[in-house]
């Protein structure tokens, strides 16, 4: 049962430690302050009090009765201030209490703790076990990610294979490019889980990328392939446009930009409910060696609020929230940024509501002449 906010009130006792009692909309109702002065700011907005609360307004106006939300070691710059802050979101009846915490004195704390160890000096027996216990869950995290990917690749090298097979079966030209699609899509995904493997047991986390001539044209083509079918049921056409100043050959991770464009086109077709999705690319600048080229994801469809599309490349962050019938767990975009800027790329987003977004990136590749396309 969710605590009333007079019973949180009660939590005010505890040093270091904000509760503030608004609606699903944000308008501010009381406030028990310690960290943050809301005296004088009755009926005002929270959002205009307390600006960084907004980027959490999708989840809590999604919460249900009784239900609790956390975040917590959110770092934040507020009045000239640096803070750690724990932040929580409770709901009942219809009204939104949102608990905040002040860790910022025991974050430091924590942090200096760590820098005498490496100095040698004595260490919080509490935080080394803190710190064991961290190490535990990790590790338990990381053979859980390994299984699965493992558990993946078993029917997934029979559907490699099988394809492989049926190929040699068939003679039209378009049902062999299906299944040369098939078998890309089969290639690359267990490339990605290998990479998944190698990601939950390395401590740098780093993706490590290739260095092989490729056609840029054959990796867009093979997306949009990838997804020929979920297009043709939602009727939403994936229209390509490539310039034709565009390299033959390429050196660089063609998996990687096959792996950016279908989370982008994924994103596309999940938020089009009506009209189309085009992918062009062109080069930006380009000589005997080097190339810079501009790719472009567009679809016509719900768009992203203004206030939203500064969290869009956050792990986990679902802007259009739970009450929106496709849902994800909010990390194909994140993991797109992250391949882009490995690779020494960009990427912007440009979006109205009700008409569409665009997402553009540019990356630059060596231009290959002499090496055969694989």
């Amino acid at each position: 049962m969710a605590m009333s906010f007079q019973e949180l009130k009660s939590l005010h006792s505890f040093p270091r430690l904000q509760v503030i009692q608004f609606t699903e909309n944000g308008f501010l109702l009381d406030s028990c302050h310690t960290l943050f002065d809301l005296s004088g700011h009755q009926d005002h907005s929270l959002f205009d009090v307390l600006p960084f609360t907004k980027r959490y307004a999708h989840i809590y106006k999604h919460l249900t009765e009784g239900n609790l939300k956390r975040f917590d070691g959110i770092k934040l710059e507020y009045d000239g201030n640096q803070y750690v802050l724990n932040i929580s979101f409770t709901k009942k009846n219809n009204q939104v209490a949102c608990i905040i915490e002040d860790v910022s004195k025991y974050q430091q704390q924590k942090e200096s703790a760590l820098e005498l160890n490496l100095n040698g000096q004595e260490i919080n027996e509490h935080l080394l076990e803190e710190i064991e216990e961290s190490r535990k869950i990790q590790k338990i995290r990381q053979d859980h990610f390994s299984k699965i990917a493992h558990d993946i690749k078993l029917p997934l090298t029979e559907i490699v294979g099988t394809t492989h097979l049926l190929r040699l079966q068939v003679d039209e030209a378009k049902c062999k490019d299906y299944l040369d699609a098939l078998s890309n899509a089969a290639r690359n995904l267990d490339a990605m889980l290998n990479d998944l493997i190698v990601f939950s047991k390395s401590s740098d986390k780093e993706f490590r990328l290739s260095a092989r001539p490729f056609s840029v044209e054959k990796v867009i083509q093979s997306a949009a392939k990838s997804y020929e079918y979920k297009s043709s049921k939602k009727g939403i056409p994936i229209i390509i446009q490539l310039d034709n100043k565009i390299p033959t050959k390429v050196i660089g991770d063609s998996m990687r930009l096959w792996q950016i464009v279908c989370n982008l086109l994924d994103n596309a077709l999940k938020f089009t409910p009506k009209g189309q999705v085009n992918i062009g690319v062109l080069p930006l600048a380009q000589n005997e060696e080097r190339c810079s080229l501009e790719f472009k994801v567009m679809d016509t469809g719900i768009g992203i609020p203004q206030e939203s599309q500064k969290i869009i490349f956050e792990t986990y962050s679902q802007v259009h929230g739970e009450s929106f019938k496709q849902k994800g767990y909010g990390i194909g975009l994140s993991i797109v940024k992250q391949l882009i800027e490995i690779q020494g790329g960009t990427i912007d987003l440009q979006s109205k509501l009700g008409k569409g977004s665009t997402f553009t990136f540019v990356l630059e590749y060596p231009i290959e002449s002499s090496v055969q396309v694989q």
